[in-house]
């Protein structure tokens, strides 16, 4: 997880169960070509590709503490807790949200070629170079980066993709809107959005 201090401090059920709420009904199907979702909990393998995978900040977005005081759960952790045991779950950075390296791609490729599923979970983000939030305009609404070529790249593989999207505002997403039978737009989902997002793609929240 990025750049982010946590202080475990106890929260309440009541509260916790909220940001789970909150996180679910936040989420927009935006495409599910022939049914791709929900994903079987069993699968044997699925692939879980990108930067907002598990970035605590990002799901958390603009006005936010530097020191979070509750245990957030990230979209790699609720796909982990969603699935069978007995399915492995590999987790590949792939590319940052900003920047032009692409290093990364032929790991998150071949992770796609020996999983049943990818799931690539691309956005903006909220610390560094940040993408999204007051002050932080930007001169389009494409993905920033080399996220959307990292789908592409996934996608090209022929194993079943789904994108998730972490971000703040709508984004153009172009290619991807084209060519990947679903997506999904997770927004900000919160402390608990990864168990939200996981819920959503493995058929546990409708």
């Amino acid at each position: 997880m990025t750049g982010v201090q946590t202080c475990a401090l106890p929260i309440s059920q009541a509260n916790r169960d909220l940001a789970l709420r909150a996180g679910r009904e936040g989420i927009v199907l935006l495409k599910n070509d022939k049914n791709l979702l929900p994903l079987k909990k069993d699968l044997k393998s699925v692939a879980v590709i990108g930067p907002n995978a598990d970035d605590v900040m990002n799901q958390l977005g603009d006005y936010s503490p530097k020191l979070v005081t509750q245990h957030v759960t990230t979209v790699i952790e609720g796909i982990k807790a969603a699935v069978s045991p007995q399915t492995k779950v590999t987790q590949v950075h792939g590319c940052d949200v900003t920047g032009t390296d692409k290093s990364g791609f032929a790991e998150a490729v071949q992770a796609a070629k020996g999983a049943d599923a990818a799931i690539v979970v691309v956005g903006e983000m909220q610390h560094g170079r940040s993408t999204d939030g007051e002050g932080h305009d930007v001169a389009n609404l494409d993905l920033s980066g080399e996220q959307e070529d990292l789908i592409q790249a996934v996608f090209e593989t022929g194993t079943p993709t789904v994108v998730v999207l972490i971000n703040g505002r709508p984004l153009s997403t172009r290619w991807t809107s084209e060519h990947v039978p679903a997506i999904v737009e997770a927004w900000e989902p919160g402390e608990r959005g990864g168990e939200a997002v996981a819920d959503v793609l493995f058929g546990n929240y409708n």
